[in-house]
């Protein structure tokens, strides 16, 4: 008992003397504004964009003028303003059709339960039905452009299911089914004109927008250790979290300002990684810190606009570093923002 107790004893202060002695990571997260560019810009005499509504049959229940309203409020474009149409004017068709619902299907299920000693099988009784409440769009613009998008939103057209909540008596499922079809049948076509105009609304703006949004980016750092000093990648994330909160909600990139004290926070990262040994734990910049710095360098180097740095940067980090998951999340966003902006055709400085 006496040795267990010295191995546990020597076990443990092994432990405690290597995460004493290890390097482990904060997530910093910074908030901050930009302009989100266009997918697919319009040409640069569209000013306007009109909605054209289409409406099928209105249920009984249901307010027309309320539907109109719904997609109405979807449908909007940052950057154009709603107006008439002409020969600088987007026209946004949308036709909602009618909602339909299938036949009722009452169907059971049997489930094993215990009834003291035994197991018994019981039988629950459930109804299921499909339903679909279709809208269609299409973009017509003026002139020869062509916005090549149309189609249902949502795959509307397709049927989706419903499954009501099981009874142990067929008799309490028709009398709920009696008492609520009206309530849940508006439920469900109220749901699906909310969803659908949501995501119609988001399509417009994604592609043809401009929009200022609220963006986020996590940067790493090194928590404090005895062993390693680690003050001049505190200063770098202090210089990029002042630098992206000098970002511009009407500029798609950094300013002069802006980027100058990003290039700071840079230059202090890439000499960090100029002495790192990937083969050695032990060490300031060994592959976990590395790593850390390459997701923070990607991070400013995309919103620069610098995207083959930052593809780079990426890649290395992929082959060579220990990541911590970031990089999918990272390339992600830098094919966005390069999308964007060579669609918009803008110059970087």
């Amino acid at each position: 008992m006496k040795c267990f107790k010295i191995f546990l004893f020597a076990f443990i202060a092994i432990i405690s003397f290597i995460n004493i002695n290890a390097q482990n990571l904060d997530r910093n997260n910074v908030s901050f504004s930009r302009l989100r560019l266009p997918s697919t810009p319009l040409p640069e005499n569209v000013k306007f964009y009109n909605p054209e509504l289409d409406l099928g049959y209105v249920y009984h229940g249901d307010s027309r003028t309320m539907v109109e309203q719904t997609l109405k409020n979807a449908i909007k474009i940052d950057g154009l303003e709603r107006g008439p149409k002409g020969d600088d004017c987007i026209t946004i068709l949308a036709r909602l059709e009618s909602y339909y619902k299938s036949e009722l299907r009452y169907e059971t299920v049997q489930k094993n339960e215990k009834r003291g000693e035994e197991t018994v099988k019981v039988t629950y009784h459930f109804l299921t039905f499909d339903y679909k409440y279709p809208l269609y769009y299409e973009l017509i613009l003026p002139g020869e452009y062509e916005a090549e998008s149309k189609g249902f939103i949502n795959n509307s057209h397709e049927m989706k299911n419903y499954e009501s909540r099981q009874y142990r008596n067929k008799s309490d499922l028709i009398k709920w089914w009696s008492e609520n079809y009206k309530s849940l049948q508006a439920k469900l076509r109220k749901d699906l004109l909310n969803t659908n105009a949501s995501t119609l609304g988001n399509l417009l703006d994604d592609r043809f927008g401009f929009k200022t949004v609220k963006d986020n980016e996590m940067f790493f750092t090194v928590k404090k250790i005895k062993k390693f000093d680690y003050t001049d990648l505190d200063e770098a994330y202090s210089l990029a979290k002042q630098g992206l909160e000098m970002m511009q909600n009407d500029q798609p990139l950094p300013s002069d300002a802006a980027r100058s004290t990003m290039q700071k926070a840079i230059d202090i990262w890439v000499k960090a990684l100029d002495e790192a040994d990937l083969e050695t734990r032990k060490v300031r910049v060994n592959s976990k810190v590395a790593g850390a710095i390459a997701n923070n360098l990607v991070n400013l180097y995309t919103l620069m606009g610098e995207f083959d740095k930052a593809q780079a940067a990426i890649t290395k980090a992929e082959e060579h570093f220990k990541k911590d998951g970031w990089t999918y999340m990272a390339q992600q966003k830098l094919n966005d923002l390069k999308m964007r902006i060579e669609a918009n055709q803008i110059t970087i400085q």
